[in-house]
């Protein structure tokens, strides 16, 4: 491991330069010809370093280590997926009154802090997109098209966005607000059952065609083009990715209730030279109604896969959805029931994917760093799978200064297709994925799965049960917002807790109990800095019928996450930000699955 300082003054020059650059007036009135031309951007420098006494084999950067992009590691694959630029600056251009243009630059480096080669590149990437918009005497249209990350959901079970859940403690690269405590506020007056709108939209790339206000209430929205789903290096670099083709009709009743026809396809080929079909699809009918009291989303349908192991058969798809909203209480109650055949299975749907012959990037694509396999799965509570049948119950009750919410989800296989479990890593999460990045079968004994920001272990069975596995999660958050020496403090307390079993009850003998436990504070010491501290720990044991450890006895296994950390916003669109974190696992009977150190981030955040 190397540390180069020519890399690191390189990236504060630009952080330094940058704001006074960005004092300027950024509207300019004439740029090629065109008017109405703006620039504007972002820059992103952070930096981690780590210190693990002990650590997993095959850890990427074992000991001490410095990085300055958050996947660091010595494969390519990790290395050039870093998930976040430190620079973004968009050029915005509207020629006419009806139609505009952005142009984006994404600098990304890999200075990972290896004395490798591949560590001291720079990639600009330049990515456009063309908007237009048409208002006409039968209706308004709008068109979308290029590349970058474009906005776009239709409904649950065909493209919307899987919404896990992140502690407050953690930076989120896609964190807009440059108030600091603005962010932990929401966190505290968002309620789970009413989940804000931004969270259903996922990202993708190509031509987005809409149309609203038709005659007789009608529109439509669709879409052709990729997600991250259909494409991985290996695949786009054979000539054979996956396409999308998706889109829906629908009718407006009111401005609050709203019944749609929804059509996805996915479809491809399993190689370059064999025509054999690689192809998903899902059409579903939604209806939607909102009023003061109550919310409804009900969805029903059928999904079919296409491919080599497939039976091509269309299975069922339906979720019904009913929160209960009492404006005078404070005590909104929701409450959802599904059932999601094997065969519906969108990778870009908020439907969690446990079907092993759905493979990311395409059927023949490389297993090694397959993200979008869920296989029988603890799910979180306001998550769906499918290959599952179930309920969930969501309950907040607000008070002056303190929230409560309680969430109930569970769910039964319709088949039992694989003999094993698996299990999120909730502590720690987002370091645990930059262990070994983006790879199956890591760990000590390769049962662990990194994906982005998250870590999961898949426990195998040995009872050879044909029985259904049945699935039960709890969580429980507890928030208090309180003044202490005139300043707010803002103190939050989760609690989750899952089994896994082949009964529907979770008491008594089950494969998998986990329970995990966050506590966490958030104090506004002055207008410009806030101080933060965090706690957690997991415990997670194995049953009867899961595989033993050597000694013979069952997984049992602790983990926990400790840390401070400081939010410094500087001025009104930049801020510093540091977290500081003791991280340790380990397990009483499975000696070897163990690690253990220390972890620093220092991030500095800049709009323009």
């Amino acid at each position: 491991m190397k540390f180069n300082f020519r890399h690191f003054f390189y990236c504060i020059f630009l952080l330094l330069i940058l704001p006074s650059w960005a004092q300027t007036d950024t509207t300019v009135k004439s740029f090629v010809g065109l008017n109405n031309v703006s620039v504007s951007g972002m820059a992103n420098f952070i930096t981690f370093y780590r210190d693990m006494s002990q650590t997993f084999s095959g850890t990427s950067d074992p000991g001490k280590s410095w990085g300055f992009t958050p996947y660091t590691g010595s494969n390519d694959f990790s290395g050039n997926f870093s998930q976040q630029p430190f620079l973004i600056l968009n050029v915005a251009a509207k020629p006419t009154a009806t139609t505009s243009f952005t142009i984006d630059y994404a600098m990304s480096h890999l200075f990972t802090g290896l004395n490798s080669d591949s560590s001291k590149n720079i990639t600009v990437q330049n990515l456009f997109q063309f908007h237009g918009d048409v208002d006409s005497k039968i209706g308004s249209f709008h068109l979308r098209a290029g590349g970058g990350a474009m906005n776009y959901s239709l409904s649950p079970m065909t493209v919307f966005n899987k919404d896990f859940r992140e502690p407050g403690f953690e930076r989120l690269p896609w964190e807009w607000r440059m108030n600091s405590f603005d962010i932990y506020q929401s966190i505290y007056e968002n309620s789970s059952s009413t989940a804000p709108s931004s969270v259903y939209n996922t990202a993708a790339q190509g031509f987005i065609l809409e149309g609203e206000d038709l005659p007789y209430h009608l529109g439509f929205s669709s879409f052709y083009g990729r997600s991250n789903s259909t494409v991985t290096p290996e695949r786009a670099f054979a000539d054979y990715p996956l396409q999308v083709v998706a889109g829906k009709i629908y009718k407006v009743f009111s401005r609050k209730e709203q019944l749609s026809i929804n059509y996805y396809q996915q479809f491809g080929y399993t190689d370059g030279s064999k025509h054999i079909n690689d192809k998903r699809e899902i059409i579903t009918t939604a209806y939607d109604l909102t009023n003061s009291k109550i919310q409804f989303h009900g969805e029903v349908g059928a999904g079919r896969l296409d491919n080599p192991e497939s039976d091509k058969d269309f299975g069922e798809a339906l979720s019904l959805s009913f929160t209960l909203l009492n404006a005078k209480q404070k005590m909104p109650i929701r409450l959802q029931v599904y059932r999601i055949d094997k065969n519906v299975a969108a990778l870009e749907s908020a439907v969690l994917n446990s079907n092993s012959s759905v493979h990311q990037g395409g059927y023949n694509s490389n297993r090694d760093y397959e993200n979008s396999l869920y296989p029988a799965y603890l799910q979180e509570v306001d998550m769906l799978a499918n290959n599952r049948q179930g309920l969930i119950l969501n309950y907040d009750k607000s008070f002056e200064q303190f929230k409560i919410e309680f969430g109930y989800a569970i769910s039964q296989e319709l088949e039992n297709q694989f003999q094993g479990v698996s299990y999120q890593h909730m502590v720690n999460s987002f370091a645990r994925s930059r262990f070994q990045p983006w790879v199956m079968g890591a760990g000590s004994y390769g049962r662990v799965s990194n994906r982005y920001r998250r870590s999961f272990e898949t426990i195998a069975l040995t009872d050879g049960s044909s029985a259904l596995k049945s699935f039960n999660a709890f969580d429980l958050t507890m928030k208090s917002k309180l003044k202490v020496a005139q300043r707010e403090l803002i103190l939050m307390n989760y609690i989750y807790f899952g089994t896994v079993g082949n009964v529907l009850s979770p008491f008594g003998d089950n494969y998998i109990n986990t329970l995990y436990e966050e506590l966490s504070a958030y104090y506004h010491l002055s207008d410009k800095l806030n101080m933060l501290l965090f706690y957690s720990f997991q415990n997670t044991k194995g049953g009867a019928g899961t595989e033993l450890a050597t000694n013979g006895k069952y997984l049992n296994q602790n983990g926990y996450g400790y840390g401070f950390g400081f939010d410094y916003d500087f001025m009104e669109n930049a801020g510093m930000y540091l977290r500081h974190r003791w991280m340790k696992h380990s397990d009483v009977n499975i000696l070897d699955d163990k690690f253990k150190g220390t972890e620093t981030t220092l991030e500095l955040k800049y709009y323009f």
